[in-house]
Parts: C-alpha cells; sequence; structure tokens
C-alpha cells in the first residue's frame, strides 16, 4: 500500500490531467490533547466529513455552525482507546450541506492502519469517558435534546475524499394529535406527559442508552389550533413504558389519560398517539380513545380499559435483512387468558415465504407465565386456535414464531370451525391482501354475547382457566391510497360447528354493525362513512 504522503503526490498528478480541483489540507503541526503522538501523521490531507441524517426525529436537516464531536479509534479498539489526540474533536459545517472541517487537524496514522470513527450530535466541549449525558425535559430546545449518533465508518483506511458519517436518531420521536369532535376550544389548551423518565446516558462505544430513574413532567410544546393541536415529544428510548397525558383547558376538569401502559420507544423510531375528546363535558370519563401507535388496523382503546390491570396492550415485532418491522398488536386480558383482538397489516411481504409452520408453541415474552395460558400441548376437546393464523406470517421464522405464542390462541372447536369455514377465511383474506398494496385486519374473539353473558372456561395445561370465547370475528380494512377511499367488511362466527356445506361469506356483516356488537371501534382514522356497509361483491 503506497504511503499517503506517496498517495497526495499521485493524485496532485492525476488532478493535473484532468483539470479538477481537489483541495488538500496539509497539517504542519499537530495539536494533542494528552501530548504528541509519533503514529499519527503530521504531513497528510487534513480529514473532513460529510454527514447525512435520518429523518425519524426533530433534527432532520443541517444548519450553518452545527457542531459535532468526532472520536478516531485503531479499527476495532472501541471509543475508549481513541487517539489522544483524536478524542471529542469539534467539527462544524458552515452551511446546510453537511460537510463537516475542523480548526484542530486530524489526519491519518502514519503507519496507515485502518481506523474507525464514532460521532455524535450535537457537540459538547466538557466531555469526559465514552458516555454522553441526556437530559429531555425541555422539549422547547427540540434540537438541543435531538442527540444524534453515527459509527458507521469503520475499517477506513486513508482517503482524500470526505467520508460520509451516517447518524441516527438516539430517541424515540413521539407524535401526539389532540383533537375534539365535540366542539371544546382546543387553542388555550395545555398539555404534558407526567412521570417520564427524563435523564440517561448514551455509550458511545455502541449507541445503546441507560435510561436513570429520575421522572419529571414534560409540558408539551402545541401547535396552534382551535380544535385540532399536535405535539412531538422526544422520549428515552426504553420497553414497557407508561404515557399518560395531563390536559388542561378552559371551564373544565383536567384530564388525566393512560395512552398504554406499555410502549416499546425504540432508538430512531417515530410513533403516534391519536386524542379525541368526544363529547365528554368535564373529567376523563368518554375522553376518548387512543390509537396507540397510530397503525391503520389499529382498534381504539378505552382509557379506562387501559387503566385496569388485567388488560394488556401488546406488540410484536422482528427483524429481517437487518430491519425491523411491525408484525401485530394484541389487547390481552389476563383473568381470561384471551386477547380480546389481534391486529396487523397483510400484504404479500408477510405472506411470501417458505418458512412453513415453525410449531414453535412457547409463552408469549411479553408477560409473564402466570398471565397466560399453558397451551404447550392441546386442549380438551379444542384445538389451538391462532389468531393471526401462521401462514399470514411467512417472511422469516421470527415472524412464523411469534403467531405461536400462547397469547394468539383460543380453545376453538376444530374439524367444524377451525379447520373448515374459519380456515375458509383466513384462506380468502390472504387472498384479498395478495392483490392490494396492504390489508388491515383484526382478529378478535368476544367472552360474551347478547344472547348469553355467562362465561365459559376450558383448563390449560396448568389447571389454569382459559376463556372459552362465544363468538370470533374478523374486521378487514382497504385503503386506497390515491383517492382516499376506504373499503371495508367484516365476519362474525359464533363459536359453533357448521355444516361442511356453509360459507363464511353468510356472516358477512359491516364493520359498523361489529362495533356496535363489540363495543370496539374500529380503523379509527378512517372517515366513519367507509364502516356504515359493505359490498360483498368488492370482496371476491
Amino acid at each position: 500500500m503506497a504511503s499517503v504522503r506517496n498517495l497526495k503526490s499521485r493524485i496532485c498528478f492525476i488532478t493535473k490531467q484532468v483539470c479538477v480541483t481537489i483541495v488538500l489540507f496539509s497539517s504542519l503541526t499537530l495539536i494533542s490533547a494528552c501530548g504528541s503522538e509519533s503514529d499519527i501523521s503530521t504531513d497528510a490531507a487534513r480529514v473532513a466529513f460529510k454527514a447525512t441524517i435520518s429523518q425519524n426525529g426533530v433534527v432532520t436537516s443541517w444548519e450553518p455552525g452545527n457542531q459535532i464531536g468526532v472520536y478516531m479509534t485503531p479499527a476495532g479498539k472501541g471509543v475508549s482507546n481513541a487517539y489522544n489526540s483524536a478524542r471529542n474533536l469539534c467539527f462544524t459545517t458552515a452551511s446546510s450541506l453537511g460537510q463537516f472541517s475542523s480548526d484542530t487537524p486530524l489526519t491519518y496514522p502514519a503507519d496507515e492502519s485502518a481506523v474507525d470513527f464514532i460521532a455524535y450530535y450535537p457537540y459538547q466541549a466538557n466531555l469526559s469517558g465514552t458516555t454522553v449525558p441526556i437530559d429531555i425535559s425541555d422539549q422547547a430546545q427540540a434540537r438541543q435534546i435531538d442527540l444524534l449518533y453515527s459509527n458507521n465508518l469503520q475499517g477506513r483506511g486513508a482517503t482524500v475524499s470526505a467520508p460520509t458519517l451516517n447518524f441516527k436518531h438516539v430517541l424515540s420521536e413521539v407524535t401526539i394529535n389532540i383533537s375534539s369532535t365535540a366542539g371544546a376550544n382546543l387553542s388555550t389548551a395545555q398539555a404534558s406527559l407526567t412521570g417520564v423518565p427524563v435523564k440517561g446516558t448514551l455509550d458511545l462505544t455502541d449507541g445503546s442508552v441507560t435510561v436513570g430513574s429520575e421522572t419529571a413532567d414534560i409540558p408539551l410544546v402545541l401547535s396552534e389550533g382551535t380544535t385540532a393541536r399536535t405535539a412531538k415529544v422526544l422520549l428515552l428510548p426504553q420497553q414497557g413504558a407508561a404515557l399518560k397525558l395531563h390536559l388542561e383547558l378552559e371551564g373544565r376538569e383536567p384530564i388525566d389519560y393512560l395512552f398504554t401502559s406499555s410502549a416499546t420507544l425504540r432508538q430512531d423510531n417515530n410513533l403516534q398517539y391519536n386524542f379525541n375528546l368526544g363529547s365528554s363535558s368535564g373529567g376523563g370519563g368518554g375522553a376518548g380513545n387512543t390509537t396507540v401507535g397510530g397503525y391503520l388496523e389499529l382498534p381504539a382503546i378505552p382509557a379506562s380499559q387501559l387503566a385496569q390491570s388485567n388488560i394488556k396492550y401488546i406488540t410484536h415485532s422482528f427483524s429481517y435483512n437487518s430491519k425491523t418491522y411491525r408484525s401485530y398488536e394484541m389487547l390481552y386480558d389476563t383473568n381470561l387468558k384471551m386477547a380480546y383482538w389481534v391486529a396487523y397489516p397483510l400484504c404479500k411481504f408477510y405472506t411470501n415465504g417458505s418458512t412453513g409452520r415453525t410449531d414453535a408453541w412457547n409463552y408469549d415474552p411479553a408477560l409473564n407465565y402466570g398471565e397466560q395460558a399453558n397451551l404447550s400441548r392441546g386442549i380438551s376437546g379444542y384445538d389451538r386456535g391462532h389468531q393471526i393464523p401462521s401462514a399470514d406470517r411467512q417472511v422469516c421464522y421470527e415472524a412464523n414464531a411469534q403467531t405461536f405464542y400462547y397469547t394468539n390462541m383460543t380453545p376453538q372447536l376444530g374439524a367444524g370451525l377451525n379447520q373448515s369455514i374459519w380456515a375458509d377465511l383466513e384462506t380468502a383474506v390472504r387472498g384479498w391482501s395478495s392483490n392490494k398494496d396492504t390489508l388491515y385486519v383484526v382478529t378478535g374473539a368476544m367472552p360474551t354475547s347478547p344472547s348469553n353473558t355467562s362465561i365459559t372456561y376450558a383448563r390449560d395445561r396448568s389447571g389454569q382457566n382459559i376463556c372459552v370465547p362465544k363468538y370470533y370475528f374478523k374486521a378487514l380494512c382497504y385503503l386506497n391510497r390515491s383517492t382516499g377511499v376506504a373499503y371495508t367488511i367484516a365476519f362474525k362466527l359464533d363459536h359453533k360447528n357448521y355444516s361442511s356445506s356453509d360459507s363464511f361469506r353468510n356472516y358477512a356483516i359491516s364493520v359498523k354493525e361489529l362495533e356496535e356488537l363489540t363495543g370496539f371501534t374500529f380503523f379509527p382514522t378512517i372517515d366513519a362513512q367507509y364502516k356504515n356497509s359493505y359490498t360483498l361483491s368488492f370482496w371476491n
């Protein structure tokens, strides 16, 4: 490998031949924070950077004067072993183009050995050690607290071109939409998230975050508006986060609203929560539903229901080709050992694949063992009936294995229901999804019916009671994104044996009818008019 000095000479020669100007900065002296270093070149091109930002936070573009902190380390040695003269160097951009340079010279090693670059934003001059403190309590200073991290430049050799730092957001962005369909004036509303962890640390070694124990109320910076207002808030990434909104309106009692008792807040991610005041005249009662996570398939969840200790909102995602995808959400009752509904998107991405049935029967890791049924073997007299079918998640092993969590099962009659008319409906739904970009599905089970309010139980493998549903349902929605028109339909099948000649099409109803029957609000983000009726011929 040629030396950096020879490399520079050859580049100058090539530059003259092709009439392209390349500017090289020569560092005549090396300023070292901890003494001189003979292993860093003093006669080489000064390192500069380009930088990009992912779009899942407040800081999505650079501004003139933005500063980042940079570490250069021997390849694979970690940030704690960074070169003494290359620890927390300040790099600044003079424009919005994301081209960063430093007044303190930084050059590649004299022996041409490979290096790693670790960087963060915004720069902190007095940083010591390998962690960056995080404090999210002041959301009015969003650009200052939207911490970014980059470690994509690994094993780099000397180059005259500026390497590109790819920054990702360390925090999780949450969008909260507050609206009123009952005429409440929101123009003077004040809102906050209560009891939120506000301090933590970023480990520069691997980009992980440690959440501290200190909590506080975070005032939300709301957009202007009379009937609808929005706030974006940055939160520390964590699992099992309880998110509670405190809302104050003129002439009304304050509202405390639990969005979810167990949210998964991921780095470099955006979640949406919708809060509708509805027709409530005061207090929190009837103060609306929330679409936790903001997904179209997700039913609205009453705050009063989420506040119950036996009700668990659970989400599952899986990794595929180095990316994370949502799989399904569910509303689970730990007393009944049954999910009221399981909601999920369906398209070719999820169903195309050769994974097959993993039969990976197992407890759901989102709950304690005692909160769910033990279905390691069959239930006497019943099948272990999936709510989200195994065949709906064929993209990879992890996605399919999640459909075999016990929380996704109910005791379901076999030959006359699960293996026949219900299986036919599941197959039809997959077929409908294959010619649409995405079909949104909610599959559910109800413990009682209007004509039978008693609860029937079976026994699991540990002798615990597990609810036997009175009926099952599916609610479907296809949204034509070019026109905004939504097409919906629902199916309700009583928990009984059906004849082999019977068709699930005989049990189609409107989504509105299903809402009136179950008490749930399905597809709350679409216009209600699209749920009032259905066209059976559309679902062919």
